[in-house]
């Protein structure tokens, strides 16, 4: 019991929480019994919320001032950074029975009366108002009027998909865990980025100390995929490297291909029952595309454009390095000795430019010279020495912590993401006077080499100013009021902020600054920028097309048949990922089993949302380059019109207000040289 007192003690916490005690093993072993009495808790007081009369009925009825929800973001947020078999039983077990009251929450008909009641019939103003409409617009999206036998089976449909989506991360996860590649050739690897390889020869001699070979160990850290994608001149090792990359989770006891034949079986039901055709359509309702076939006529002609450009690219390389055939995992490998050979650009070179406190550094100058956002770096105690701590500032005032977790750990779930630890809220919303400090938080999964500095790829800068730019949507979100935040606006909006910070990471007038020696000070030389300017369409063409790819196979896949069998499901992804490929797929590309964006995460039907978001924000960016990209009436002018608004406003509005102009595909084209 004094454990548990302790945990909710911290959790009441205005100021940054101590992780480092929370994520404990002592507060660990507690955990479950506490989450189940916070869930005892809730359920009570939601009965009690329900005997409320009508005449006493406002808008703070509704308000949650529970525990439950933030404690069990914080563990899963703990699972995704730091996974364990402690941890993983915790969410695992818990999971259901959260499920099982958040459905008796989601299809309660005297809850859903009582918000309609609460909009119709009480003083509100406009954000209360937005705030219960897209309320009451959930409950009727989850099938509030449905007869309870329909409403019974979306319930089961739910906790099964759950289930379904942590298995699917689970084996991910592991499946990469297990995963060792040992290179003996040191000829083919000498031209890989030297933190690289002394990682994988430290790993080598630890794993076999006794051993005089001098060779080395590779494992399923995405920045050794890429290094010995672009620089091993052994064609099968990168074979086999992309071989492994894309069949992750395709096999063997961490199969996936099961888990994703039931998860599109059952999506398909849960949108019929709701009455659409197929999980697609059910996706897009709530989005600012209006149909799949809207989607899908967007991306049929994007990616026929980028065809014709990535078959020029593809033809190219083949001619200048006099090749018969060219492979997928040659691309990587070809692009990179060609910018070297007839641009003079050195990747390995150019890393040394980008050092991850320098870059970091800029980043922050960035955030304060146009956006007038201040971070401010405190201790804190959390799950790991390579986390950092901010207050973050705007204008003079405190509106919230942020949390940076940069580098890969085995434990580490893949990729990067953004995410809210804890939301908003104020003591006196009129004066803005805050009770409750927001936790936003960034993950990345850089390479940390012991004892060098840490260098990285332009592609990781990008990631960095990417994550920010939702961590930022997030911070700056001025409303008190949790699901009128940045991270709840429309889908294929979201990615917006995100992906508009990355033009601060390309374009000239920053990268002059951003770039610099990690050795010496000195800038990127003028007649580096001079060549990255003209290679800012390098390879758009088959870039855009592989994401055409991915986008168009989420697509169809939640708006096609479900397959009957694996063996139907693997024909079916061949077929569909041969469409606009120029390179074949054969039977051993399986990289949808571990598409974690649209089994695992949440972008199902919706990872077209990232060219979405990319075409809005080429058109915004091309405002402000016009009017100036350090300028701060015009950071002012992003804050005010799209970060503060969250979703206050629908997305179509955010963007006009920022624009003034109708949505239009040629910035994007220009951008892409397409």
């Amino acid at each position: 019991m004094e454990i548990q007192k302790r945990i909710i003690s911290e959790l009441k916490n205005p100021k940054f929480l101590d992780l480092g005690f929370l994520y404990s093993d002592e507060a660990l072993k507690d955990a479950l019994v506490l989450l189940r009495d916070l869930l005892a808790q809730e359920r009570q007081s939601f009965a009690v919320l329900l005997r409320t009369p009508k005449e006493e009925i406002t808008f703070d009825t509704f308000e949650d001032e529970g525990l439950l929800d933030y404690y069990w973001s914080l563990l899963n947020h703990l699972k995704s950074v730091d996974d364990s078999p402690k941890i993983r039983k915790i969410i695992e077990t818990f999971r259901p029975e959260l499920q099982e009251f958040s459905h008796e929450v989601s299809y309660s008909k005297p809850y859903y009366e009582m918000l309609v009641y609460c909009f119709h019939h009480t003083d509100l103003d406009k954000e209360q108002k937005r705030s219960l409409s897209l309320r009451i617009e959930r409950f009727e999206s989850r099938g509030i009027h449905l007869a309870e036998k329909e409403q019974t089976d979306l319930k089961d449909l739910n906790q099964e998909l759950s289930k379904l989506a942590e298995t699917f991360s689970n084996n991910i996860l592991d499946d990469e865990a297990e995963f060792e590649y040992v290179i003996e050739d040191v000829e083919s690897i000498k031209e890989l980025p030297a933190d690289i390889l002394s990682q994988a020869k430290g790993a080598y001699q630890s794993k076999y100390p006794d051993t005089k070979k001098d060779a080395y160990l590779f494992w399923a850290d995405p920045n050794m995929y890429s290094a010995i994608m672009k620089y091993c001149t052994d064609r099968q090792v990168r074979h086999d490297i992309e071989r492994a990359h894309y069949r992750f989770a395709a096999y063997g006891k961490y199969d996936n291909r099961l888990v994703i034949r039931e998860i599109l079986e059952k999506k398909q039901k849960k949108a019929t029952i709701l009455g659409y055709r197929h999980y697609a359509e059910l996706s897009l309702h709530d989005k600012m595309a209006e149909s799949p076939e809207q989607v899908e006529s967007l991306l049929h002609d994007i990616a026929l454009r980028a065809q014709k450009k990535a078959q020029q690219e593809l033809d190219t390389l083949k001619a200048y390095f006099h090749l018969q055939e060219l492979e997928t995992y040659d691309v990587s490998f070809y692009s990179r000795k060609y910018k070297e050979e007839k641009y003079g650009i050195d990747q390995k070179k150019l890393r040394e430019y980008f050092e991850f406190g320098s870059v970091l550094t800029y980043l922050h100058t960035f955030a304060w010279k146009f956006l007038w956002v201040e971070l401010r770096k405190i201790d804190v105690l959390t799950y790991s020495d390579e986390v950092r701590g901010y207050e973050v500032w705007y204008e003079w005032a405190l509106v919230s912590y942020y949390m940076l977790d940069p580098f890969y750990r085995k434990t580490k779930r893949s990729g990067a993401w953004a995410d809210s630890l804890r939301g908003r809220s104020y003591e006196i919303p009129a004066r803005k006077i805050p009770k409750q400090i927001p936790i936003i938080v960034n993950v990345c999964n850089f390479s940390n080499p012991s004892g060098s500095p840490t260098l990285l790829d332009m592609y990781d800068v990008e990631t960095l100013f990417h994550e920010f730019g939702h961590a930022l949507h997030e911070m700056l979100s001025e409303s008190q009021y949790s699901d009128l935040s940045g991270f709840e606006v429309e889908w294929d909006f979201v990615e917006l902020p995100s992906q508009l910070l990355e033009n601060w990471v390309t374009e000239r007038e920053s990268l002059s600054h951003l770039g610099q020696h990690f050795q010496t000070g000195d800038p990127l030389p003028e007649d580096t920028l001079d060549t990255l300017e003209k290679l800012s369409t390098y390879m758009t063409g088959y870039g855009t097309l592989r994401q055409c790819e991915f986008a168009l196979l989420d697509m169809w896949l939640y708006a096609g048949k479900t397959p009957e069998t694996v063996t139907h499901l693997e024909q079916q992804v061949e077929k569909l990922t041969s469409v606009y490929a120029l390179l074949p797929r054969t039977e051993e590309y399986a990289m949808y089993c571990s598409f974690s964006h649209i089994f695992g995460w949440g972008y199902a039907a919706g990872y077209y949302s990232y060219m979405w978001a990319e075409i809005l924000e080429a058109q915004v960016f091309a405002q402000i380059k016009q009017e100036g990209m350090f300028q701060k009436q015009v950071g002012k002018k992003l804050v005010t019109s799209i970060l503060w608004q969250g979703t206050r406003k629908p997305a179509k509005e955010l963007f006009y207000d920022f624009v003034q102009e109708d949505v239009s595909i040629d910035a994007f084209l220009e951008r892409k040289g397409i």
